[in-house]
């Protein structure tokens, strides 16, 4: 059991704060010297990935009765259910409830359930070409989500729903991701 942290700007502190090992697990550092995607920072652990793994975004909180749902599906998603604030992946659904697309920041949303950056997948995901796009700075970026998406087309991709998720994407997230740790703690603990 292996934990990969894929590192770039600021890494060296990472690895300081991290070191080489968490509990049971070998941690490993994977540089990502040009930041091109999601997709690409997975990419670039193929060597390191044997059979099944996890992908979690590392400035995301989550719940962990949340990832073992995941873990009991091949290959997963894990969405969130809440109203669409206008940027993000939006998730499209089979009746089934498999995946169908990832359409990220769309006018009008296809659902209510956005994706979280949780994905349970395996070295199958290698097979397929990491799908292209133009980020907001008009850069090109290979994205995980849609490359998942362009898998779902052939293998059935599940999506379960988080219970709880807290995505930090600004400084002034940390303060509130504080409280929603206190809180979930307490909730656990009665």
């Amino acid at each position: 059991d292996e934990v990969i942290f894929v590192v770039g700007y600021l890494g060296a502190q990472i690895k300081k704060k991290f070191g080489t090992k968490y509990k049971r697990f070998k941690i490993r550092y994977v540089q990502q010297k040009e930041r091109k995607g999601t997709g690409h920072a997975l990419k670039i652990c193929q060597p390191y990935l044997k059979g099944r793994f996890m992908v979690l975004m590392g400035d995301d909180l989550y719940c962990q009765t949340d990832l073992a749902r995941c873990l009991r599906r091949d290959l997963c998603l894990l969405a969130c259910q809440k109203k669409y604030e206008g940027k993000g992946g939006i998730l499209k659904l089979a009746p089934d409830g498999r995946l169908l697309e990832v359409i990220e920041s769309p006018k009008i949303p296809p659902s209510d359930l956005i994706n979280t950056g949780t994905y349970v997948l395996d070295k199958r995901f290698f097979d397929y070409p990491l799908v292209a796009y133009q980020n907001h700075d008009g850069n090109t970026e290979y994205g995980l989500p849609q490359t998942v998406a362009l898998m779902a087309k052939n293998l059935p991709v599940y999506i379960e729903k988080a219970t709880k998720w807290f995505a930090i994407t600004r400084p002034e997230d940390i303060e509130k991701a504080e409280k929603w740790l206190v809180s979930s703690v307490s909730q656990l603990t009665g």
